[in-house]
């Protein structure tokens, strides 16, 4: 089924902007964002279920037998590639936005950073209520810092996107690199202290904040007890147990070193993808199917040996910053890259439209699905839910992923069949636009 390049049918340019009907939508760019919407929560639960440790160290969450193949499965198919993917299509709806404001002769400046705004309020109540590893905030900040590069000629957006990716890893590897030479010195000011000697006071120094980063990415048994504690009590005390986490993740290091680079660049990158007919499904199936092999055959490897090496250290932190994460960093871009070219073939064949409505039906409602599965993971885990937080091993929690999917699924196709948008795509039109869409 090869669709064609997005046509920006709506007509009246004496009409002011207005949301996209359904009729002039894109079903790859939907079932695309279905997909990557459905992977994003596969790739969050540990966070909801599991102690943060084990972002860093799997064998916190379990990693023996099918827990370990469930870890490797999604490290190397899902983890950062859903993310990449949902990054780049947020830089091909700009285009959207931009074609259709062009074709009716009035600014999209107004109304562009209106809808970000709005993203980022949205954001930030899904940080500190629901769900610390929100991303709204993060796509409405690097949005809006993009913006202004939209009109850029392809091949300037994809080198200043591809720079800003670099950018992004060399700011973690830079991370790394300082954590190990806190380590290292701080294991040198032990020693010579354990052996009599006194340690200059940078070394004591080095002592005291080797032992506060140890504590942040390997807690002791004491604090995984206080972190049980704050995940299964009351609904304030789930969001003060993670506000810290949402405030650095939001605002802290991890942002301004590492997050902002990535999705800005990811989002230029997708700019140029969109105007080449990548995301439209205007390309030929040989494009597609090359783009496919050649994001495999590179990306895959990467990951794996990254993943790998991290393995052989008993995933120490310090080596994850230098190993595995880089390995996914880099390897995620091209992964994500075959996942588009892989989709799309499947996309065209006259025998998957069973696959393709249902992903496009959750893609249309990207917004309101993200949302909802932080909800439902929180009635689940949650103390002020069920409770079930640290109960349910990894295995286990790849089958709630797939309940979870499976009712969203039909969900979406049941909503969409009655309604124009998603109850959340409403709303967030509706505050953009200044006035309330018809919903059928």
């Amino acid at each position: 089924m090869a669709d064609a390049p997005i046509a920006l049918r709506s007509a009246d340019l004496d009409e002011p902007l207005a949301p996209l009907p359904a009729s002039e939508r894109s079903i790859v760019m939907d079932a695309l964002r279905g997909f990557a919407v459905l992977g994003i929560l596969a790739m969050n639960i540990p966070g909801f279920a599991l102690p943060e440790a084990d972002f860093f160290d799997p064998r916190v969450g379990g990693y023996e037998g099918a827990d370990r193949a469930v870890w490797w499965f999604e490290r190397l198919a899902i983890e950062m590639k859903m993310q990449s993917i949902f990054s780049m299509l947020f830089g091909a709806g700009l285009v959207v936005l931009s074609e259709r404001a062009a074709r009716s002769g009035r600014s999209l400046a107004g109304l562009f950073y209106r809808r970000v705004t709005i993203l980022a309020a949205m954001g930030l109540l899904h940080a500190y209520l629901l769900w610390h590893g929100d991303i709204l905030w993060t796509y409405a900040v690097c949005g809006a810092l993009i913006y202004p590069l939209r009109r850029l000629p392809n091949s300037w957006l994809l080198t200043l996107g591809i720079l800003l990716f670099i950018i992004g890893a060399l700011a973690s590897s830079g991370v790394g690199a300082a954590i190990w030479f806190v380590r290292s010195n701080a294991e040198s000011a032990q020693s010579l202290l354990d052996s009599g000697g006194v340690p200059d006071n940078l070394g004591k120094e080095m002592i005291e904040t080797w032992h506060s980063m140890r504590e942040d990415f390997a807690p002791t048994p004491e604090q995984l007890d206080a972190e049980a504690r704050g995940n299964l009590g009351s609904f304030a005390d789930v969001v003060a147990q993670r506000a810290e986490t949402a405030f650095s993740l939001q605002l802290g290091i991890p942002f301004w070193m590492f997050s902002i680079w990535r999705f800005s660049g990811y989002m230029l990158v997708g700019i140029a993808l969109m105007r080449w007919g990548v995301f439209s499904g205007a390309l030929s199936s040989r494009a597609y199917a090359w783009m496919m092999a050649v994001g495999y055959v590179i990306g895959f490897p990467i990951v794996y040996f990254g993943a790998r090496w991290s393995e052989t250290t008993g995933f120490d932190f310090v080596f994850t910053f230098l190993t595995m994460w880089q390995g996914n960093y880099v390897g995620s871009a091209f992964v994500a890259l075959g996942h588009i070219g892989a989709l799309i073939l499947l996309f065209r064949s006259p025998a998957t439209g069973w696959i393709v409505r249902p992903l496009a039906a959750t893609g249309r409602m990207a917004l309101t699905n993200y949302l909802t599965q932080s909800l439902i993971c929180a009635l689940i885990f949650f103390g002020w839910g069920f409770g079930q937080w640290g109960r349910l091993t990894r295995t286990e929690l790849a089958g709630v992923v797939v309940g979870i999917w499976t009712v969203q699924i039909l969900w979406s196709m049941w909503w969409l069949a009655r309604f124009r948008f998603g109850p959340m795509e409403w709303l967030w039109r509706t505050l953009t636009y200044g006035r309330a869409p018809e919903m059928r």
